[in-house]
């Protein structure tokens, strides 16, 4: 018995000298210790950071080259599409161009149109063609936000390697700010000394919208230069009601123009309203589109 118990605490002692060495001497790993595995890192290497590709800017230009506005991310245009693919900055470039040429009366935008001399595109239309249509689109789209058409001047430049590479191209646009030469406000002058407003159907109060802003400015400026000068205010509407109704509802429209007009600094005796009711239609009254044409407001300086 006493052998026995001796052989049994021999045993017990090799398997324990046996995991002491395997584990600790020799670095098993932890699935025969029972242990989690160590792994040893080199502390001098640091982890690699995910790289981020920024995205690229929008530069919009002043007359000395500076910059002026900065967006981030770019058009894009494609292959035999007019659509231009703005970045969700559009609204905030188009008001920044709209507020500056209110701030700088000698501004004006410059829009350019790249192109391929050698691309043709369906219907034997050249990209040429198609690159002043799209910078067409884009000049409607800034009119329509307010900006005097005659201040948006549009050039093309041809480049060679455009769409070589790809269907899409983030370089087909640009938009800078110019100046505004003796002959381009020869044109812009004749604009301010006639022009067309019009109004939404059956109210008798004209909204002051982004246009109308913008034209308070350009006119103050006009009559700055020539003080001896007038404007005649004429409100005209479609064929709808009755003849009397209408002469009173372009009058009030008129009256409407001129008080804004007032409280926009211009003075009360430089303004004189009239009514042509529906006497003188520009379009057809038979159609919606015709009688929208109808409704507006002449404003004429004399």
């Amino acid at each position: 018995m006493k052998k026995l118990l001796i052989f049994l605490g021999f045993i017990v002692l090799f398997l324990v000298g046996s995991h002491h060495w395997t584990c600790r001497v020799l670095g098993l790993p932890g699935g025969i210790c029972g242990e989690e595995a160590m792994v040893e890192t080199d502390s001098n290497v640091e982890p690699v950071a995910e790289v981020v590709k920024p995205l690229a800017q929008f530069n919009i230009a002043g007359v000395d080259g500076t910059s002026l506005f900065n967006f981030k991310g770019v058009p894009t245009i494609k292959k035999g599409i007019i659509d231009v693919g703005w970045p969700d900055w559009k609204v905030a470039c188009f008001d920044s161009l709209y507020m500056y040429l209110n701030r700088e009366p000698s501004a004006l935008i410059k829009l350019k149109g790249n192109f391929n001399p050698q691309l043709m595109h369906a219907e034997n239309i050249s990209d040429s063609t198609m690159a002043f249509n799209r910078m067409l689109g884009v000049k409607e789209a800034l009119v329509k936000y307010g900006v005097n058409p005659d201040r948006i001047k549009i050039d093309l430049v041809a480049k060679e390697n455009l769409f070589n590479q790809s269907e899409s191209e983030v370089n087909g646009l640009s938009i800078g700010i110019g100046e505004i030469s003796k002959e381009i406000q020869e044109v812009i002058d004749q604009g301010v000394a006639n022009k067309t407003l019009y109004c939404e159907f059956g109210k008798k109060q004209f909204n002051p919208d982004r246009t109308l802003r913008a034209y308070q400015i350009e006119l103050k400026n006009y009559l700055n230069k020539y003080p001896e000068r007038k404007v005649v205010i004429t409100g005209h509407t479609d064929d709808l009601g009755e003849d009397e109704a209408n002469e009173q509802l372009g009058l009030d429209r008129a009256k409407n123009v001129r008080d804004y007009l007032r409280y926009e600094g211009i003075k009360l005796d430089k303004m004189e309203i009239r009514s042509k009711g529906e006497k003188e239609p520009v379009a057809d009254n038979s159609t919606p589109e015709g009688r929208a044409k109808n409704r507006r407001i002449q404003v004429e300086v004399r």
